[in-house]
């Protein structure tokens, strides 16, 4: 189903397949995000084997690949998140992500490859898959070109940047507001909120915004909006602070973002 609407619609004929899935403490939506934008009640089942950060990104994963087709760009956060985990906080080096990924999930190893960001990849496989395009390049350019090495570009960094939570509340009525400084040449990481609107306002600095398939050039006193459930990505071009002040209706669930929430410990 695309859309809420067609959600309740089918509901109201055929009822509630699928319950939604929770992790066991109830607070983590697992699978089933749409079937509670179209009903807040629609039943629920905690799994009670599913206790930490990481089982829920491997449980999220595997429950959304084994029952519809989930876009590219929505397959490339979740497999980045689970990345994100295992190299920040269980500290695994990266040329073993990948494998990790695979064994926890059961997905492919080279199809996990496929949706992970280079930084999470096998460094030396890398650099053997970049000698071996520039040696199709020089073939197919009957050596009229050649190639001493790969041409590269300085790729965004992710989470290089100040954040402080101004206000957040629990009221749907109310907000959540937070202020992000995103240093030169560094991005946020791809990714969405399942139950806010963003509404970015942009202070300082120069930058792009990537919102599903499109990117949009941004500014000083212009706004972005990033409707819920919307992938997009902020990177700074400029040579100066990219500043940003994000308002988020209804209020973001701050537990749902790790530095969003270690920003908001840290205002307490």
């Amino acid at each position: 189903m695309k859309t809420g609407y067609e959600l309740r619609k089918s509901r109201e004929f055929i009822g509630e397949l699928y319950p939604v899935l929770l992790d066991a403490s109830g607070k983590f939506v697992i699978d089933g995000v749409h079937r509670l934008k179209a009903n807040p009640n629609w039943r629920a089942e905690r799994l009670e084997n599913i206790k930490d950060q990481k089982q829920v990104l491997v449980a999220r994963i595997i429950a959304n690949l084994c029952r519809r087709e989930v876009p590219i760009l929505e397959r490339c956060m979740m497999f980045e998140n689970l990345a994100w985990y295992l190299k920040e906080v269980e500290k695994l080096d990266s040329s073993n992500i990948a494998k990790e990924i695979s064994r926890l999930t059961g997905v492919a190893y080279r199809t996990v490859c496929r949706y992970l960001p280079e930084k999470y990849k096998d460094k030396d496989k890398v650099q053997l898959r970049r000698l071996r395009d520039s040696k199709r390049i020089n073939s197919a350019s009957k050596r009229l070109i050649y190639i001493d090495s790969i041409p590269s570009y300085e790729t965004p960094q992710p989470n290089k940047q100040e954040i402080k939570v101004i206000f957040s509340s629990n009221s749907p009525k109310l907000a959540t507001i937070i202020e992000t400084a995103l240093y030169p040449k560094n991005s946020t990481t791809l990714h969405l909120h399942y139950d806010s609107n963003e509404f970015a306002y942009i202070q300082e600095g120069n930058g792009k915004c990537v919102i599903k398939d499109d990117v949009i050039s941004i500014r000083p006193k212009t706004i972005v909006l990033c409707p819920m459930e919307t992938p997009h990505q902020y990177i700074n071009t400029g040579h100066t602070a990219l500043k940003i002040t994000y308002i988020y209706t209804p209020p973001l669930n701050l537990k749902s973002n790790v530095d969003f929430y270690k920003a908001y410990e840290k205002c307490k």
